[in-house]
């Protein structure tokens, strides 16, 4: 009878069979890497196409939507570009999960939870992630770390 692994150190997975912090390494480069790329893909079009983007932020009583969008814009697109390098991390992560507080509450909050319902779900899990991202640093696998930065470390 086979006997199936207890932990994840017996399995013989490549990518999972990573030993001690560099698990954590690992863990850490894949959430910045996602997190970069929405946070690129939903800032790039605020940039570039802001007219479609005015309406709504003014609709949700956000001030000076015109100045606001093309700023959540730059931070989302730059911010993005950030995680993915592994630079200014924790700074980055902060700036980013207040931003998707913001829009959890100003955008989905009157919705509820669920984002079937349009509601603050995907914003909330963003923010979470950026937290995390912000307490633990950019890890091994980053720029910061490839400069000389310490406080890349997880």
């Amino acid at each position: 009878m086979a006997v199936l692994p207890t932990n994840i150190d017996d399995m013989k997975l490549p990518l999972l069979n990573i030993a001690g912090t560099a698990r954590v390494d690992v863990a850490l480069l894949l959430m910045r890497l996602m997190l970069g790329v929405v946070f690129i893909m939903h800032g790039f079009p605020k940039i570039m196409a802001s007219g479609m983007f005015v309406g709504f932020f003014g609709s949700i009583g956000i001030p000076m939507p015109e100045l606001m969008v093309p700023f959540v814009g730059v931070v989302e697109l730059l911010g993005g570009l950030l995680l993915i390098g592994g630079v200014m991390t924790n700074l980055t992560g902060w700036i980013l999960a207040f931003t998707m507080l913001v829009a959890a509450v100003m955008a989905h909050g009157k919705a509820g939870f669920n984002i079937m319902n349009g509601g603050y779900e995907y914003a909330l899990t963003l923010a979470v992630m950026c937290v995390a991202v912000a307490h633990l640093g950019a890890g091994k696998f980053s720029l910061a770390r490839k400069c000389g930065n310490v406080d890349a470390e997880a």
